[in-house]
């Protein structure tokens, strides 16, 4: 991606036209060719400025990733909500499992009472 800021910059400055209009002082008409050429001495500037453009660029592109948040503050909040609450569900879930384990066995007692006296009654 940040490769992508030197090569347009170096099509913007090196092959298309657009740099002709934006700095017309920098070029003359060939009269032979009729095409519009560097004047002589001037292609350090060139070469200044569309590196320029370039840091420009990539300081833009930097700016943009430190302000915009990769994943959007909705979603962390959705996604910590959720987290919360399968937490709180376990947690309740362990809580029953614990309880029913501690008054398991009364309640067999209390069964095994109520078969015996049963049992003697008839």
């Amino acid at each position: 991606i940040w490769t992508s800021a030197l090569t347009n910059c170096l099509f913007f400055g090196l092959t298309s036209k657009q740099l002709m209009q934006f700095a017309p002082d920098l070029y003359y008409l060939d009269e032979e060719t009729s095409k519009h050429k560097l004047l002589p001495g001037k292609g350090k500037y060139v070469v200044f400025l569309v590196f320029f453009m370039e840091r420009i660029l990539l300081l833009a592109g930097l700016l943009i990733n430190s302000i915009v948040p990769c994943i959007p503050d909705d979603v962390i909040n959705r996604t910590e909500r959720h987290n919360y609450l399968q937490l709180e569900e376990a947690k309740k879930m362990r809580h029953k499992k614990v309880k029913n384990v501690f008054h398991r066995p009364l309640a067999m007692k209390l069964k095994k009472t109520t078969v015996e006296d049963d049992e003697k009654d008839n």
